[in-house]
């Protein structure tokens, strides 16, 4: 995979705090006990407008299995 595709796959992500701060004031949430997703629409208004943000809860498990089902999300979500 070269730097531009990783780069292309990772703009679908809010991965800064600064991105989910204005996720949590201008973007919409939907959440459960076990984990939160974060939609912001993107400025450039691009045919794609929307980065996720996911946030798992430690009541999902711990950190090999929040970061599989966070990834598992993120897959669907790019698919």
């Amino acid at each position: 995979m070269s730097r531009g595709e990783a780069e292309r796959k990772k703009r679908g992500r809010l991965s800064r705090s600064g991105d989910f701060e204005r996720a949590y004031r201008e973007g919409r949430s939907h959440g459960n006990r076990f984990l939160v997703l974060y939609a912001f629409p993107r400025p450039d208004g691009e045919a794609d407008g929307v980065r996720l943000g996911i946030s798992a809860g430690r009541e999902l498990g711990g950190a090999v299995e929040r970061n599989s089902v966070k990834r598992a999300l993120r897959e669907v979500f790019r698919e």
